[in-house]
């Protein structure tokens, strides 16, 4: 891709993040071509429709809720690590509607739930995951690997 088009891309996917964590996805890809300062045909050169480029913010939205356990997985303390990650999850949550609407009421919701669930494996075997905590307690009600992951996705229902 050239630069200059990568640069609208960038721009563009910029413009819909703020456009949709504020209005939802009831705003068009005219409103987010005006956020971007670019045509609305530059938009439609780079998404087919409006569908295509909530793909492209939902995988980078589920990249960074990833990468925050991935982050909360190196705290020594798992139960701080797991409020953290639920913390830091349940904000980016809160405050993004676009979000919150393509978890929960997207046409296409399987497809993007099944996204979710396969990049919040842990990088390692769910087995591993998180260490300290499923193999610190030998109760039933002993934190298992999905668990935050589903909180986190179930999250968009309440908020």
């Amino acid at each position: 891709m050239r630069r200059d088009a990568e640069l609208n891309r960038q721009r563009i996917l910029s413009a819909a993040a703020q456009v949709f964590t504020d209005r939802g996805l009831e705003a068009t890809l005219d409103d987010v071509a005006r956020q971007a300062g670019v045509g609305v045909g530059t938009v439609y050169r780079r998404f087919a429709d409006k569908s295509a480029l909530a793909d492209a913010l939902f995988e980078q939205r589920i990249d960074a809720l990833a990468a925050m356990a991935e982050r909360a997985e190196a705290d020594a303390d798992p139960w701080r690590a797991l409020v953290s990650f639920l913390h830091q999850a349940a904000e980016t949550l809160a405050a993004d509607r676009g979000l919150r609407q393509i978890l929960m009421f997207a046409a296409a919701g399987h497809e993007r739930c099944n996204y979710a669930r396969e990049r919040m494996r842990p990088a390692r075997s769910a087995a591993t995951w998180p260490p300290r905590t499923s193999r610190s307690s030998n109760s039933s009600s002993a934190l298992r690997p999905s668990t935050a992951s589903r909180c986190v996705l179930r999250s968009g229902a309440v908020t």
